[in-house]
């Protein structure tokens, strides 16, 4: 693993711990463990370091997901399955607070100084995304299990809700009891469940 990339992961648990309003250079490289001249070779601003870190986060997530849950099996409800499985492990295992690392994310949405370069740096990580669902829809359909009218905008919905609803069940607030006591394989089904309704 480069310099560059211990980086990124340090910012990216900077975030989840911190949040985007929390986090400074200084934590940043006290967690990579460099000197902070170091860290300012490599990003001139925390709005770069930030823009850069979700984006390199976001391109592991799908390729890692991607590889994963295609290596599970050749149905569509199993790999939907392990999908949601991978998403909450990666939401939940490598962040300490997934939902500050989620807001720090949706920052750079707002960020004047990086708002261009992250749209674009995005831009093929969201293709990427938007390849995998349409090919697990694709899979839904021959399986007969989703309906045969699926389009792009059904697709782009698809890919944000099966996060969202991933991310949603990790909360550590939750005061549901009904929730709160539910299984990982309860919540997957849930998940499962409600994706492929929508779609079929």
């Amino acid at each position: 693993m480069s310099k560059k990339e211990l980086i990124l992961i340090a910012a990216l648990r900077a975030i989840g711990e911190k949040g985007y309003a929390g986090l400074t250079m200084a934590l940043v490289a006290k967690y990579a463990e460099i000197g902070k001249s170091t860290l300012y070779e490599y990003f001139d601003s925390k709005e770069t370091l930030v823009m850069e870190a979700t984006v390199f986060f976001a391109k592991e997530f799908i390729e890692r997901i991607h590889k994963d849950s295609w290596e599970s099996g050749t149905d569509y409800e199993t790999i939907l399955k392990v999908s949601i499985a991978k998403m909450m492990t990666a939401l939940g295992s490598e962040f300490a607070d997934h939902d500050s690392f989620l807001n720090g994310v949706t920052q750079m949405d707002y960020c004047e100084k990086t708002k261009d370069a992250y749209m674009q740096a995005m831009k093929p990580v969201i293709e990427k995304a938007s390849a995998y669902t349409k090919r697990l829809i694709t899979l839904g359909q021959e399986d007969g299990v989703l309906r045969p009218d699926i389009d792009d905008v059904d697709i782009f919905i698809t890919q944000r809700m099966i996060i969202f609803l991933a991310a949603s069940f990790l909360r550590n607030d939750v005061s549901d009891d009904i929730i709160a006591n539910l299984d990982e394989t309860s919540i997957i089904q849930y998940i499962y469940n409600y994706i492929t309704k929508a779609l079929n």
